[in-house]
């Protein structure tokens, strides 16, 4: 048996329908971006930790007491983890 030490949670049932649906995110975000998010998301379905996601373009960047991980999608849109 395989475990993941991370999980996917979504800010809204918005945002995950969104992610989740291939129709949807083509139609809200494009297709070439929706490919990016859809081989994105399953890259970090796989990996056991964020060294192990082989992304592009990203950046950590402080968020008051926290630090989130930006991932490029394109120019205008961005995957914060």
């Amino acid at each position: 048996m395989t475990t993941h030490a991370l999980h996917l949670g979504f800010e809204t049932e918005s945002l995950r329908d969104l992610c989740a649906t291939d129709l949807l995110s083509s139609a809200e975000l494009g297709e070439a971006v929706a490919q990016q998010l859809q081989s994105r998301l399953a890259d970090l379905l796989t990996a056991h930790d964020m060294s192990e996601l082989p992304i592009g373009p990203s950046s950590n960047i402080q968020n008051g007491d926290e630090t989130v991980f930006v991932i490029e999608l394109n120019a205008s849109v961005h995957l914060v983890l």
